[in-house]
């Protein structure tokens, strides 16, 4: 799991690629020049499966999704999934 929690910058600058079977999650912003999120990879907001507090910023950089991916997105009590196909 990959996790971004507030601090600026915390996975780097270069491009960033989330593998099928991992989940990027946390808060804060992302300063990746590129951010990709491969077939059967999970996207989610918050710093835990259960805490979907706090959101993702791509700081205006491209998010590309290949193919189908899990994204998480939650209020205070609970969590939806969508899955793009």
């Amino acid at each position: 799991m990959l996790n971004c929690n507030d601090a600026e910058g915390m996975l780097g600058t270069g491009a960033l690629t989330v593998a099928k079977g991992a989940t990027l999650s946390g808060k804060g912003v992302l300063t990746n020049s590129t951010t990709t999120i491969s077939s059967g990879a999970t996207l989610r907001s918050g710093i835990t499966e259960t805490n979907a507090l706090g959101n993702l910023q791509f700081s205006g950089k491209n998010l590309t999704v290949v193919e189908t991916i899990s994204t998480f997105v939650g209020s205070r009590t609970s969590y939806s999934k969508f899955t793009n196909t």
